[in-house]
C-alpha cells in the first residue's frame, strides 16, 4: 500500500472514482449515498468508489515515481565511469534515485 500521507497529483478522489466506474454518469450524492442517479448502469457501491480511489491513486503513484526516475542510460554511463574509476557520476545517479524513493515513499516492500 503507498503511504497514505502522499497525494499524488492527477485523480484519486471520490468524482474521479466514479467517473472511471461510470463515464457520463449524473448524480447527487449526500455523504455516501447517492440521492439521485443518471445512468443506464446501476451506481457503483460505496465499497467499490473507495476502492477505484485507491486504484487510482496507486496508478498516479508509480507514474510519478517512473516518470522523475532518472533513466537506464545515466545509469550506464555512471556504471561505466564508476569501472574507469570515478565513482561521483554513480554517486550522483543513487542520490537522484534516493529523492524519488523519499518523495514517494512506500509503506510496505514489495509494491
Amino acid at each position: 500500500m503507498t503511504d497514505t500521507n502522499w497525494m499524488p497529483p492527477g485523480r484519486y478522489g471520490v468524482n474521479d472514482a466514479i467517473e472511471s466506474l461510470r463515464p457520463g454518469a449524473m448524480y447527487q450524492l449526500s455523504n455516501t449515498t447517492f440521492t439521485k442517479w443518471w445512468h443506464h448502469a446501476d451506481a457503483p457501491t460505496w465499497q467499490e468508489i473507495l476502492d477505484e480511489c485507491e486504484r487510482l491513486k496507486l496508478k498516479a503513484y508509480k507514474t510519478c515515481r517512473a516518470e522523475e526516475y532518472p533513466s537506464l542510460q545515466d545509469f550506464a554511463d555512471a556504471y561505466y565511469w564508476k569501472h574507469m574509476g570515478d565513482p561521483e557520476p554513480m554517486l550522483d545517479y543513487l542520490a537522484k534515485v534516493t529523492e524519488i524513493k523519499n518523495k514517494y515513499p512506500k509503506t510496505t516492500q514489495g509494491e
